[in-house]
């Protein structure tokens, strides 16, 4: 019969006892989250819809969506600075108070004495707080990107048949900032300043507004 030392019986449960407690020391050298990340949602989660609106200035340049037209300049149109204004709407999700994601519409219009252009499309939008974790107003302030395709078209302001630009198929993009920290129930509002963009082969179509931004969560 084998005998066995005290010593191999030692250093076997050493090493048992090493194998069994190795998890909860990996464990415990795990980073815990910063509190703001695993805490619950405070101002904002659930489902969300929102809606901004504004006025600003851009232009439009470009040529009618027909290939005996396009580079050709008797065929190019240009704005200048023209007035317009815009509209920015959307539902989505909360995923955390810190970042929103939904799917909506963007549009907007232009004009001049002598041109008028509008158009539009559907986004994906996202929103971050980026300063979230610094409390205080910061929660609320606010960074969007929209991106999708659309569709514009300019004509003369007194002619709203004969097409000086047409888009054709468009993408669109979109960044934007804003402060939504006054509260009224659910909502959460306050001014917003974006600046949009629409191009494709025949247009180039910039625009900056400024207005007001209203958004809805269920929850809290």
């Amino acid at each position: 019969m084998l005998r066995r030392s005290p010593f191999a019986l030692c250093l076997a449960a050493a090493f048992v006892s090493l194998v069994a407690l190795t998890p909860r020391f990996a464990a415990a050298e795990e980073e815990p989250e910063p509190a703001w990340q695993s805490a619950p949602a405070e101002h904002r989660s659930g489902f969300t819809a929102g809606l901004a609106l504004g006025l600003g200035v851009g232009s439009v340049a470009g040529y009618p969506n027909d290939v005996r037209k396009i580079g050709f300049e008797s065929y190019y149109t240009e704005s200048g600075l023209a007035l317009g204004g815009g509209a920015h709407f959307w539902i989505g999700g909360a995923l955390s108070d810190w970042l929103n994601f939904g799917i909506g519409f963007a549009g907007g219009s232009l004009g001049t004495a002598d041109l008028a252009s509008g158009g539009g499309g559907i986004v994906f939008r996202v929103e971050t707080f980026p300063l979230y974790a610094m409390n205080g107003v910061y929660r609320d302030l606010g960074v969007s990107l929209e991106a999708g395709t659309g569709g514009s078209s300019t004509t003369p302001a007194d002619d709203p048949d004969t097409l000086l630009i047409d888009s054709g198929s468009a993408s669109m993009l979109g960044i934007g900032g804003f402060y939504e920290g006054i509260r009224v129930w659910q909502l959460g509002m306050g001014p917003f300043a974006s600046f949009d963009y629409l191009w494709s082969d025949t247009v180039r179509q910039p625009q900056l507004l400024l207005g007001w931004r209203t958004a809805v969560y269920s929850g809290p």
